[in-house]
């Protein structure tokens, strides 16, 4: 009886963990941000406005994913946009961050821009590695 319930348990996680991952497919297309959120109350003064400007850009922007794992980020500050484009895109093993490579076939875990994700109850946010910042994203339907 022992068993049973360990088994039960166990094929329960696996579905509820599965269910979470993160995959090509679910990912493949344009996500549209509809909310940003500053994740520190650290910001030097000198920053502050820059930090605004970031957040309306970001409130603005749309994540684009493609089948062949091209990827680029539409967003009005023209210095980040030129750093986020012509990117390749790989999901990493641990299912829970995509990682931004510059080249189509690295095989490494390593990356210059990484986008850790969460997904509660179909909603994903995006949070930007070395920017304090987490977006609401929507995937368009198209």
């Amino acid at each position: 009886m022992k068993y049973t319930y360990t088994f039960i348990l166990a094929c329960c996680f696996t579905v509820i963990t599965s269910a979470q991952s993160l995959t090509d497919e679910i990912l493949t297309g344009n996500w549209k941000v509809t909310e940003v959120v500053t994740t520190t109350d650290e910001i030097p003064e000198e920053e502050i406005k820059f930090m605004q400007e970031m957040t309306e850009a970001f409130k603005t922007s749309t994540f684009h994913f493609s089948p062949d794992n091209g990827f680029n980020l539409e967003i009005s500050i023209g210095e980040l946009a030129a750093n986020l484009k012509d990117l390749f895109w790989k999901i990493n093993t641990s299912k829970d961050k995509i990682l931004l490579q510059e080249t189509a076939n690295d095989t490494s875990e390593d990356a210059p821009f990484v986008i850790s994700t969460t997904e509660i109850d179909g909603q994903y946010t995006f949070e930007l590695s070395r920017m304090p910042f987490k977006m609401t994203v929507k995937k368009d339907a198209n």
